[in-house]
């Protein structure tokens, strides 16, 4: 009897965790891949950003400080290197509703045409609205309204210990508008290391915040939140959360690294549909990727930074909206019904 308890306990322990780590069941297929390490044009030197705009051209940054543009199949088209004052190291890409880039860097906002030509920066170093203590990455509405992740994992403010986590809000033009956030421990407070913004059609704000991610209206005010890394217990979505995405359908998806190195889909409240990759150099194989991006086509491209490459994926089979959930609660009607004829053996 106690080794058929053993066994019973066993079984519990895999279908509770099973149902807790399929909850989907999206299938995504490798289209293609371009790049290889070197200085030249169409390689990369640790592609650390993906961004694609509304035509289908995807634009990558890399440790040379250059964004390069290419067509959705990887075609090179052009070239630019960090402009501005100084330090003008990217942090984020965007597009306005104009077709313009909207690039971040530490402590400003630029604006560059379509071709690359600088029209136009604003911001400085500082704690002031308008100012930035360390920007990771940019959003646009459609409204044109640009959205700032603001936080202190730059120096000097990290030297100086001073935990800063804000989202910071301009009109199309660059005059600020408000700000929200503050970093704290409470479930609708920021991290300083953020790690990722992005906003779906309707307007919802999605905010990398260390391994989580926090859901807020466009006014700051706290939505949800879901994820979590080791520091979370035994379940948790992603050993090292570094970039998110949104698709025009509002799925929210993720680029793990550390030692998951994997892709996850998730719906706009956090049931996980889809996830792929794992470490390697082969096709669909991930070497601590940083960035990912969705095209209006559902296409996916991610900055494989270790392998210095950029890969591409296309929706093979879709889950039908709704039936998400339906291998989790079958897998937990059956671990019920264990505990249940556990507790009748005792």
């Amino acid at each position: 009897m106690r080794t058929t308890k053993l066994q019973l306990f066993g079984v519990l322990f895999i279908l509770i965790f099973y149902s807790y780590a399929v909850s989907g069941s999206d299938i995504y297929s490798y289209v293609g891949q371009w790049g290889s390490e070197g200085s030249e044009d169409g390689q990369f030197k640790s592609p650390d950003i993906i961004a694609v705009d509304s035509t289908g051209n995807v634009y990558v940054h890399d440790d040379y400080n250059r964004i390069q543009k290419f067509t959705s199949d990887g075609v090179f088209i052009t070239k630019w290197e960090g402009q501005g004052k100084e330090p003008n190291y990217t942090t984020g890409i965007a597009f306005d509703r104009d077709g313009n880039v909207i690039v971040s860097v530490l402590y400003r906002i630029q604006k560059f045409s379509a071709d690359g030509t600088l029209i136009e920066e604003w911001g400085t170093m500082g704690e002031g609205d308008g100012e930035f203590v360390g920007i990771d990455d940019i959003a646009v509405d459609n409204s044109g309204n640009i959205y700032v992740a603001d936080g202190s994992d730059w120096l000097p403010y990290l030297a100086h210990n001073k935990d800063i986590a804000r989202i910071q809000i301009f009109d199309p033009n660059g005059r600020f508008v408000t700000k929200w956030g503050k970093a704290g421990n409470f479930e609708w407070d920021l991290q300083a290391f953020l790690n990722g913004i992005e906003i779906d059609s309707v307007g919802n704000v999605f905010v990398g915040s260390g391994n989580n991610i926090k859901k807020y209206l466009g006014s700051g005010k706290y939505l949800n939140d879901w994820g979590g890394g080791r520091e979370s217990g035994f379940f948790h979505e992603f050993s090292t959360l570094e970039g998110i995405s949104v698709d025009k359908a509002g799925y929210i998806y993720t680029v793990d690294s550390g030692d998951s190195d994997n892709i996850k889909k998730f719906t706009s409240e956090g049931t996980r549909i889809s996830s792929f990759g794992k470490y390697g150099t082969g096709n669909g194989e991930f070497n601590h990727p940083r960035s990912i991006a969705v095209d209006n086509e559902g296409n996916i491209y991610v900055a494989d930074t270790g392998n210095h490459r950029i890969q591409k994926f296309s929706l093979e089979k879709q889950v039908a909206s709704g039936n998400e959930p339906v291998t989790f609660f079958m897998l937990l009607v059956i671990a019920l019904g264990i505990v249940m004829v556990l507790s009748r053996e005792k």
